[in-house]
């Protein structure tokens, strides 16, 4: 496995446990909106941040000779 399809697996973990604490986060607001929306935003927010991390890291691999 090269280093770009480290990156991209461990990218795919991450956004596995980030929608494994969502779901609990979800569940756990039993109802209250406020809290599911805010669960949603966190999803949201560490989706993209996950996103441009992994772009960030297969840009600088590309860099490496």
């Amino acid at each position: 496995m090269d280093d770009k399809a480290h990156v991209v697996e461990a990218y795919g973990a991450t956004v596995q446990l980030m929608y494994r604490v969502f779901f609990e986060s979800f569940t756990a607001a039993q109802g209250k909106v406020e809290e599911e929306r805010n669960a949603e935003e966190r999803f949201k927010a560490g989706v993209a941040h996950a996103r441009h991390i992994r772009d960030r890291a297969v840009a600088l691999l590309q860099q490496v000779v």
